[in-house]
């Protein structure tokens, strides 16, 4: 009969308050109270936009264990399904809800359990705060969990040789230095944690791009908008989506599929590193003669604060990779699936379990 030993009170240092970093520092508070956990973001405030995000297969599981399946379901959107129109805006087909017990390959877009990212990562954090405060109040003295805004990491230094006893030495860009017995990155796709732990060169080849651009933002929804998600295929390899559910804004995804159009991908990468205001205009020129509602799509684009753009991907770390020494990568750092799989939640949920 073998006994499981408790984990030691260890100085964890997390990167990144997005979807995987809250949720790991929860896991690791309830694992052991005495752990001193540190989340620092590099945003001045908790990061709560974003887009629909969902759970599938183990990811329900794993909110369930943790006794959060029921609280997130009641920040789930109401959407109904998805419809496929054309350029008349015509109904072309129409598709309802997988529930959670179907198999994630159904051919729908809707899942039972879809929410808003910033819901999410607002609920988490919260109850991980809240949860600390319970164990301090309860005189567990040395329970720590901090969030520290507007902090990332600037340098990472580990000994060639590692032992048990090996801790890593981060340098943030505040200037600030602190050691730590585990490093973990959870700062999505673009991780500056990967390419300073594993350098630049191993980063940048664990990047799969799938030769798609991709832009998000949310505009005022019209009475007339309903609870269906609805997706429009234009032609020059252009796809529109939008999702409502119940909530009063209409959220708007524009996707470029370059294929071998290397010029159109090579101007929208270019693009990608100019101001929002100059990326806003390339979108427009981009889907301008589009069809269905995309003027009002675009109109709506000068507005918006919470535009992002971005090329769509893959994270393929070999496996041995996804740690070094001290530092290991977590979700998107180090395998993210692609926005379009719509694992990439589960799959950080997977990795902190």
């Amino acid at each position: 009969m073998t006994t499981s030993l408790p984990t030691p009170p260890l100085n964890i240092l997390i990167a990144g308050a997005g979807v995987c970093g809250p949720i790991l520092a929860l896991m690791l508070q309830r694992s052991n109270p005495n752990h001193t956990i540190t989340v620092v973001e590099r945003y001045p405030t908790l990061r709560t936009g974003g887009q629909q995000i969902d759970l599938k297969d183990e990811g329900i599981l794993i909110m369930k264990k943790l006794g959060l399946l029921e609280t997130i379901r009641a920040y789930c959107v109401k959407e109904s399904g998805m419809e496929f129109v054309d350029r008349n805006g015509k109904s072309l087909m129409q598709f309802g809800i997988t529930g959670a017990g179907e198999k994630a390959g159904a051919l729908t877009l809707t899942n039972e359990f879809e929410f808003m990212r910033g819901d999410f990562v607002d609920m988490v954090h919260g109850i991980s705060v809240r949860e600390r405060e319970i164990l301090v109040a309860n005189g567990c003295v040395r329970s720590s969990l901090t969030y520290e805004f507007n902090k990332s990491i600037a340098a990472v230094a580990h000994s060639d040789t590692p032992s048990l006893s090996t801790t890593s030495t981060v340098t943030f860009s505040t200037g600030e230095t602190g050691t730590y017995d585990l490093v973990v990155a959870a700062d999505g796709q673009a991780s500056r944690t990967r390419s300073l732990a594993f350098g630049r060169d191993i980063s940048a080849e664990s990047f799969y791009s799938l030769n798609i651009h991709a832009a998000y933002y949310n505009i005022p929804r019209l009475p007339h908008e309903d609870s269906l998600a609805r997706m429009y295929f234009a032609p020059s390899a252009r796809m529109v989506l939008t999702r409502t559910g119940d909530r009063p804004l209409t959220q708007v995804y524009l996707f470029l599929m370059n294929g071998k159009n290397k010029d159109r991908a090579d101007h929208m990468a270019t693009m990608q590193k100019r101001s929002p205001h100059n990326q806003k205009n390339a979108w427009k020129t981009m889907f301008a003669d589009a069809g269905w509602d995309c003027l009002r799509f675009l109109e709506g684009l000068d507005g918006v604060t919470d535009f992002y753009a971005t090329e769509i991907g893959q994270v393929k770390m070999p496996e041995q990779n996804l740690h070094r020494n001290r530092v290991v990568l977590l979700g998107d750092a180090g395998y993210c699936p692609s926005p379009f799989t719509g694992m990439g939640t589960t799959l950080s949920l997977i990795g902190a379990r």
